[in-house]
């Protein structure tokens, strides 16, 4: 597992999954955990709330979860 944070921008996907991280896996895992303990209503409002705050900012007060807390959930 990969930290979420080293993922920040799509130019560090290639360089991920060539040192052997399944990134792209990793992520769908993710979303999927957020949204069964969440619902699919959070994935939205994270994205909603991009236009005013950052994401971690975003992702924290729709999840109510850092993205360090969804990492340990997802190991």
């Amino acid at each position: 597992l990969m930290g979420f944070r080293e993922l920040s921008s799509k130019k560090q996907f290639p360089s991920a999954r060539e040192n052997g991280y399944d990134v792209y896996y990793q992520s769908y895992h993710a979303i999927k955990k957020i949204i069964q303990l969440k619902g699919e209503k959070s994935i939205k409002n994270v994205l909603m709330d991009l236009k005013d705050m950052r994401f971690y900012s975003s992702f924290e007060k729709n999840i109510g979860l850092s993205i360090e807390d969804v990492e340990k959930l997802l190991k």
